[in-house]
């Protein structure tokens, strides 16, 4: 799975083959198509994984014992730590969302569902409980997604500005941190 989620990172949907992901593997081809059918089966898996990860964390975190706010820096810190730990997989979301989803949406799209609509019911009953402004919390998510994923998914350009390397530990750990101020800016928490 990490040899495919690194090609389709790469080279996108349409530029990796069954025999790179293989290949880098080091299976067989066949091999390979003994375990996933098509190219598209193995690419939905691993869209899905990541999906179901990334919405593990967060439900975890927000699960956990603490306030709103604690839960929320938990939630932030643990994804932005899976992201700079796995330095494919934010590529690989971020390649197909922007090519506009039609793999993730048939079938991984239920996992992304799942994560987006656990975001917004933890952003409502905290915006319920009075904890942070009543806004719109649909487009919060969407926000919030957006400030997880983009470093990471282009790491190139947030190492050009910052100077650093993005997935050295101590930089996921910083980036985490200030991810942690962004978001309670973004939530409207109390200054």
């Amino acid at each position: 799975m990490n040899a495919a989620r690194q090609a389709f990172a790469e080279l996108g949907y349409e530029g990796a083959s069954m025999g790179d992901i293989a290949a880098r593997s080091g299976i067989r081809k066949s091999s390979l198509f003994h375990h996933f059918a098509t190219k598209d089966v193995l690419y939905r898996e691993s869209l899905a994984g990541v999906l179901q990860e990334i919405g593990t964390r967060m439900i975890s975190a927000h699960g956990e014992q603490g306030t709103f706010f604690e839960r929320l820096d938990r939630s932030t810190a643990d994804i932005q730590s899976y992201f700079g730990e796995n330095p494919v997989v934010a590529r690989l979301l971020m390649r197909e969302l922007v090519s506009g989803g039609s793999h993730i949406l048939p079938q991984a799209g239920d996992v992304l569902d799942d994560v987006f609509k656990a975001a917004v019911e933890l952003l409502q009953n905290a915006m319920s409980e009075g904890v942070i402004p009543k806004q719109e919390a649909k487009h919060l998510a969407i926000s919030m997604g957006g400030v997880f994923l983009f470093y990471f998914a282009a790491p190139e350009i947030s190492a050009r500005l910052t100077g650093k390397d993005v997935f050295h530990p101590d930089e996921v750990q910083e980036r985490a941190r200030l991810v942690c101020l962004h978001m309670r800016r973004l939530v409207g928490a109390p200054q």
